[in-house]
């Protein structure tokens, strides 16, 4: 296994070259650009790549998260970076589920795995847990799945975390967190319910919120939004 340091910082280049330079002293097996890709212009990524780059180790790898298209991939490649990992099914819903079955994309990117070209395969998932497990059953090549969950969207029953999250353990498969934060909600809490996890310690309302992600097993990775160096720092 390789152990990533991964640069965040948003599309801002003075928290992201900062960020750089913290993560680069740590001496890991490569470094990673993430928080891209995401929805914001191009032009944006290929910036902050653009300002990032001298900062990251030349004798590491320098991993692009989440892209791409041919078409970022080149970009990203000509500008310095040299790994791209996985292929992931954004947004994954039954709608969605149905559209790409449509258009045979299921089986387009087995072939890319097999030929090497994408080296890992999973899907970003909105619905319910009953869609998930269909679309697990009849597409079991899926390596991990990415999930809203926090410890206030375990029992929603518009969201079902934890229900969605039992499904991909039963099929195998690895964990990745969105929103364990919940868009900021879990940093800004009621006076009372801040005040009982004081009661625990004097982490941050937000390093609770990740630990709570982080306490499940299957839960590998938890992705975070950050917007200045202090939540950076914290997280």
């Amino acid at each position: 296994q390789l152990l990533f340091g991964i640069n965040q910082g948003c599309t801002f280049e003075d928290l992201r070259i900062e960020n750089m330079k913290q993560i680069a002293e740590l001496d890991l097996d490569g470094y990673a650009i993430g928080g891209l890709a995401v929805g914001e212009p191009t032009e944006d990524m290929y910036r902050i790549i653009e300002a990032v780059e001298p900062f990251m180790p030349k004798d590491k790898i320098r991993y692009l998260m989440g892209v791409g298209t041919p078409a970022n991939i080149l970009e990203a490649v000509d500008r310095g970076v040299d790994f791209f990992d996985f292929y992931l099914f954004h947004c994954m819903d039954e709608e969605g589920y149905a559209k790409h079955t449509r258009c045979n994309t299921f089986d387009i990117v087995k072939k890319l795995k097999e030929q090497g070209r994408v080296k890992h395969i999973g899907m970003s998932f909105h619905d319910t847990p009953e869609v998930l497990d269909k679309i697990l059953t009849e597409h079991p090549f899926f390596e991990f799945v990415q999930l809203q969950f926090n410890y206030l969207d375990y029992d929603d029953p518009s969201v079902q975390s934890k229900a969605c999250y039992d499904v991909a353990v039963k099929h195998g498969k690895k964990v990745f967190v969105m929103e364990p934060v919940k868009g900021g909600a879990l940093v800004n809490l009621h006076e009372k319910a801040a005040n009982a996890l004081k009661k625990y310690g004097d982490c941050s309302e937000a390093a609770y919120a990740m630990r709570f992600a982080l306490s499940f097993p299957e839960n590998v990775l938890v992705l975070s939004g950050m917007g200045d160096m202090n939540m950076m720092q914290d997280n």
